[in-house]
Formats: structure tokens, sequence, C-alpha cells
């Protein structure tokens, strides 16, 4: 069979996208749980237990996830359902859930083929080309590098399953509009409706979903004003569903007015004008790891930015507004209907309106992290390979090369990205390697230093430990469970007033930390103050009937 017979069939394209996958994470399937993975996997009485979810009320009697464990399961709840039935059949063993974030993965992939396949429809036709740039897009993004925290990060399945959902809404939807017969007609619709639902259900980024809508109709779809618009408007209603699950209607008025203002601000002090500024800086970030995937890191030690005329910020945002201003214009001119035009356009609107949630005014505590950008990669991609063949069919006449040189170009592209993930994959096999790597990278930062003086300590390598704590405590004296962390190494060491020191300055930050009530009272014991060891532990036992398990180190939510 001739290979451009292969390259149509779509069976084929399936293939190749989920072997490529595949072989990118192939050596994921052990690697350990990080952060947030103890507050939503490992430490969290929520998922061990089912009832949980048919009865969400109950719920309200655990003091968990910050304190917000209600809220989070009203917010997250199709995602929360998921580890909890991961729990069900593989308790801790760490590999079932690689292995439902890896099947997300890949699901992911082909529904943006078939996504893009949709975009193409009408404005190509059927032959090589409108088969390879689906292929394409589908391809680049199963196998770039900066997935990879999406998906070997299990706590950022929250990310991949509402991605999927918001692909299928959106593939949902198009079909609907496409279908001949009004019986599948109305099933895509409702389909698209549901999926819209659930995408709300599973992370806030989905909140932009309509919009996305309203772009694909504006720039896909044909039809009359007022239907099209009535075709949207369910789907606009489902932006009530986020700030709804915010609200606690039984708080006074007061109450909720506030506690809408804290929900935009997580776990953050920053001033929305400030995180904005340095969002700009962001988005620059990001664009360049896109298209040059090194030294990425899961915890920047990312600077603050106070002024948009900041040299760095001010650079930043005027290549921002290039790249947004061009694909304004590629749209408004582009009489001519080229497809890859448009494509191009509808990619570069999918990137800054997918990205909106996490890089524009509501302060998250993390200002970057590489699984933002998973979604809006999609739109990445569309554009670039776009571009690719706008190219070559511009300068085909002029560079005759250029004919054949674009695909093999791409092809040999992600081999490279495929080779840089399975690398990359490679550093999150082993913790103690991983949080080298995020120290070398991020020295002046308390959280990596904290990070890796836990398994320097469970390896019984104390003194290690106890020096990435010191540098931890020395860089933020306020670091959650910081000394408690030392107090442990200590009391190991048999250096029992050290540890009472470290214990008391936990305590002194954070009175409701029970297991360093509990861990001082034991080193009372040891040093034959039985009085102090009994008043301790009974604090203990109080708090536990309170609080959560001592707070980790605040992590992105």
């Amino acid at each position: 069979m001739k290979l451009e017979n292969i390259i149509k069939r779509k069976s084929a394209h399936v293939v190749l996208i989920m072997v490529l996958g595949f072989i990118s994470y192939s050596n994921t399937f052990h690697s350990p749980f990080y952060l947030d993975d103890r507050i939503y996997i490992t430490e969290n009485p929520l998922i061990k237990d089912l009832r949980h979810f048919l009865e969400p009320s109950a719920v309200k009697e655990y003091v968990i996830l910050g304190g917000q464990n209600y809220s989070q399961l009203k917010m997250r709840y199709i995602g929360l359902l998921t580890f909890a039935l991961n729990y069900r059949i593989n308790g801790d063993n760490v590999t079932g859930y690689h292995i439902v974030n890896l099947a997300i993965h890949l699901t992911n992939a082909l529904i943006l083929y078939l996504l893009t396949i949709s975009c193409i429809g009408g404005l190509l036709r059927e032959g090589e080309t409108s088969a390879t740039v689906p292929l394409l897009v589908a391809m680049l993004f199963v196998s770039h590098p900066i997935q990879t925290q999406a998906v070997t990060y299990l706590t950022q399945r929250f990310v991949l399953l509402a991605c999927m959902f918001y692909l299928l809404c959106l593939l949902s939807y198009a079909k609907s509009r496409r279908a001949s017969s009004s019986m599948r007609k109305s099933s895509y619709y409702v389909g698209a409706l549901v999926f819209a639902i659930l995408a709300m259900k599973t992370k806030e980024i989905a909140f932009t979903l309509p919009i996305t809508l309203a772009l694909y109709e504006s720039m896909f779809l044909n039809g009359e004003p007022k239907k099209r618009a009535l075709y949207l408007s369910p789907f606009f209603l489902t932006l009530l569903i986020i700030p709804l699950s915010l609200i606690n209607f039984h708080s006074s008025l007061d109450a909720i007015f506030k506690g809408a203002e804290d929900s935009t601000h997580v776990l953050s002090t920053l001033s929305r004008g400030d995180y904005l500024f340095t969002q700009f800086r962001v988005m620059a970030t990001y664009i360049r790891l896109l298209f040059l995937p090194v030294n990425q890191n899961l915890d920047y030690d990312y600077p603050i930015y106070h002024s948009l005329f900041h040299p760095q910020v001010l650079f930043s945002f005027i290549l921002l507004m290039l790249i947004l201003v061009t694909g304004l214009y590629l749209n408004h001119r582009n009489k001519r209907n080229d497809p890859f035009i448009k494509l191009i356009a509808f990619g570069i609107f999918w990137f800054f309106i997918t990205l909106s949630v996490e890089s524009s005014l509501i302060p998250i505590i993390d200002v970057i992290f590489e699984h933002r950008v998973y979604l809006p990669s999609a739109g990445f991609f569309i554009a670039i390979v776009s571009s690719a063949f706008l190219v070559k069919e511009k300068l085909a006449d002029k560079i005759p090369i250029l004919q054949k040189a674009v695909i093999p170009s791409v092809v040999l592209l992600m081999c490279i990205l495929s080779l840089m993930t399975f690398k990359r994959n490679q550093v999150w096999q082993d913790e103690t390697h991983f949080w080298e790597d995020v120290v070398s990278k991020s020295p002046g930062k308390a959280r990596p230093h904290y990070s890796l003086g836990l398994p320097y300590r469970m390896h019984g390598r104390l003194d290690e430990a106890a020096e990435q704590y010191q540098i931890a405590s020395r860089l933020d004296p306020h670091f959650i469970d910081v000394h408690n962390a030392l107090g442990i190494i200590y009391d190991r060491q048999r250096r029992y007033d050290d540890a009472v020191r470290e214990y008391k300055a936990e305590l002194q930050n954070y009175p409701q930390n029970f297991d360093a009530h509990q861990n001082l009272a034991m080193v009372y014991f040891k040093q034959g103050c039985f009085k102090e060891a009994s008043e301790e532990y009974q604090t203990a036992q109080t708090l536990r009937m309170t609080y959560a398990p001592s707070p980790d180190p605040p992590s992105e939510k």
C-alpha cells in the first residue's frame, strides 16, 4: 500500500497517535506521588469512601483540603470521583492512577484530532493535506514535553478531565450543528450540554467553554444570528455553575459577597494588578516553553512584577499584543476564506481564551505552572501546523523543496519532542532525583528544599535532610511544617533540646498543628517531663478531632 493511501486512513492515524503517546509516557507508571497528591489522594479521607459522593453534605464533617473539602467536592466532583474509583481499585498503588491519566491524555489527543477535522471540514477538500493537518496537530499535542506535568503529576488529572470534557463538548456541538437528521442533531446537542456541565464540575478552567463555542460557531459555522444565539444560549447559562458552586447559601449576604471575593484570591495575597503584570511575563514563558521546552520545572522561583513598564513585562505585553492583533488581522482580512489563515486565527484566539482564567485578574498563589498550558496548547498546535502548511502553500513555487520538506520536518520535530518527553519523565521516576532537579533550578525558593528533605529523611540521610530543612527555614521562617520536620530529625538524632525548640517554633506559627503537639509530647516523655508530655498529648487529641493532618506547604489548588 502506498504511503499517500496510508496517510489518508483514519485508523492508521489513531494507531500513530496512540503509539507515540504511549512511548512518550511508557516510563511513568511507577513515578511516585508528589505535593498535592498527598492532599487529594494518599491522605484524603474523602476519596476512601464512595458514600461521600452519594451524600456530599456528609463531607462537611471532615476538615481537610485546607478546610475547603466540601467546597472542593462541589467544585471538582467529577475529578475527585475518579480518584475515589481509582482508590477503590488500586489503593495507594501509584500505577493504576498513572494508567488512568495516560488514558485520558491519549483520549484528549484523539478528540483534538477529530475536532481539527471538524474545523477543516468545508474549508479543505479531502486529500493529503486535509488528512495530515489534524494528524500532526494531535501528534504534537500528545508528544510535547510541556504536557508532562499535566499527565505525570497525578493531581493534575483535574486538568486532563476538564480538557477532555471541553473538547468533547466542542466536538459534539459541531456535529450537532452539521447533522442532517433531527434525531442526531438533538442527540449531539444534548451530549454537548452534558459535557459542558461535566467540565464545569471538574475544574474552573472550563469557565471559558461557552466563549470558545461562540468562537467556533462564528468562524466555522453558518446561520442566522438569532438561531446561532439560540443554539449558544444554554451553554452560556452553564457559566452560572462555577460561581453558584462557590456560594454558601446558608450564609448572610455580606458573607456571600466576602466568599465571592475570597474565591477569586486562591491562597494569594497578591494584588490583582501585580498578578496581571506578572502573568504577561508568564504567558511569554509559556510560549517560549512551547517553542523550546528546556529547563522545565515543577516549582518555578518566578519573580513578581509590580508595573507594566518593567522592561520584561512591557516586552512580554507587546509580544502578546502582536500575536493577538495578528490573529484579529488574519481573521478580519481573510476575504478569500483561506483555510490555513482561518485555522491560525482560531488557534491564536483559543490560546488566549483558554488561558484567561488562570492568567488574568484572579490571583493564584503559584503564578506559574506548566500544566496550565495543557488546554491552551491545543490552539497553539493548530496555529503552528497551519502556519507551516500556509508557508508551504505560499512558497512552494518559489522554493520547491518546501513542498516535500514540511511534513518530514514536522515528523522529525515530533520524534525529538517525544524523546524529550521520555527524558523529562525519567526525572519524575525518582523522588530524590526529582527534587534535586527542582532545587538546582529554584535554589532560592523554600518549598523545593523542604520537599527534598522528605526523601532524604525517608532514606535515612538525616544530616542532608536537616540541611535542606534549615535552608527552607532561612528562606522562609514561616514556611508551613518546616520546624516540625526539623524537630523530627533532631528527635531521631537524640538532640532532644533542639527538637523541643523546633516544635515550639512550629507551634508559635501554627498552634493548631496537632502533629507538632504530639511530637513535642513524645520528646517531653523521653526527657522525663511527664506532666508537660501529658498536656501536649491531650492538646493534640483535642485538635485531632477538629483539624486536618498538619498542613502541606502551600501549593497550587
